[in-house]
């Protein structure tokens, strides 16, 4: 800047008013925050540079690059803190919904995704019954005989079967009797009879489903759905991959199934919408702030007839 001295106190009052403007503008971001809206650093951003192009008049047009290079000397020591890493993030179509994950953008971020969402196919061609040879699909067509299932899914009908006797039955994985009687993937949709219904009812009963080992069976015409188990048990294991590979900051969203992993890159809570039920989306009822916490929410609302 040897040339440029006496250029420098020339933009000392712009950037002054500079930082005012914008200490002005921050109040505004933080009612944008609390509605779930983005931070506003965009905005903020905006604003600065139409306040620069305003004054810009007052200076020689030779100066200008030497402006635009201060200026950008300039901001990260005005808005330390504030800026935000940016996040790397895939999405994809799994468990019959869209998810996606978002973690801090690094050289191995996109490779740790790309397994991440690996490990997702595989838990669901293992888990969902909707897949036709799937190890619950094999286990329902079984007819009462044993079936020989992976560790993973030895362990999450292990884990299903603890609540089933917790809840006294309330939370049943033998429902698929009566869950496949509506039919939801066709998009014409099917209500059963009340008939149909109430037969389909006695198969339903966590007793008939037996595990030893690696091993399970089961018993009067019993059927295995996950659906009410399954997604928060693979974002609970995603989650513990991504930070086993060093990830430290991310948000997973498996519809419905939301987990944050830590805090922010800049160590703030992350926000997580509940969506108001038949409201348009980005409609919240209330905004929550999470650090290394899941969110789960389940309504009739998404899928219905």
């Amino acid at each position: 800047f040897s040339k440029g001295r006496a250029f420098f106190p020339s933009i000392l009052p712009l950037f002054v008013e500079y930082v005012l403007y914008t200490s002005l503008i921050e109040p505004t971001n933080q009612r944008r925050r609390r509605k779930g809206a983005p931070a506003g650093w965009l905005q903020v951003k905006e604003a600065a540079l139409l306040l620069l192009y305003h004054r810009i008049g007052r200076l020689e047009m030779r100066n200008l690059r030497r402006l635009f290079f201060l200026a950008v000397l300039c901001l990260p020591m005005v808005f330390s803190g504030c800026g935000q890493q940016k996040l790397i993030s895939r999405q994809g179509f799994y468990f019959d919904t869209y998810i996606t994950a978002s973690i801090p953008a690094s050289q191995q971020a996109e490779e740790l995704l790309k397994e991440a969402f690996s490990l997702c196919q595989q838990y669901e061609n293992q888990l969902s019954r909707t897949v036709e040879d799937s190890e619950i699909s094999r286990l329902n067509r079984a007819n009462g005989k044993p079936v020989t299932l992976s560790d993973s899914t030895a362990e999450l009908l292990n884990l299903a079967l603890f609540y089933c006797e917790e809840s006294g039955g309330l939370f049943d994985i033998t429902i698929g009797a009566v869950s496949t009687l509506w039919d939801f993937r066709s998009g014409q949709g099917t209500v059963p009879e009340a008939q149909t219904i109430s037969s389909a009812l006695e198969r339903v009963d966590y007793r008939n489903l037996h595990l030893e080992g690696n091993t399970a069976w089961l018993e009067n015409g019993a059927q295995v759905d996950l659906g009410g188990i399954a997604k928060g048990y693979i974002a609970d294991q995603v989650a513990a991959f991504l930070q086993k590979k060093g990830v430290e900051s991310g948000i997973l969203n498996f519809g419905g199934n939301v987990v944050a992993i830590g805090a922010k890159p800049d160590q703030s809570p992350w926000r997580i919408g509940i969506q108001k039920p038949f409201g348009k989306a980005g409609q919240y009822v209330k905004m929550l702030d999470v650090t290394n916490r899941s969110v789960v929410t389940s309504g009739d609302y998404q899928r219905y007839f």
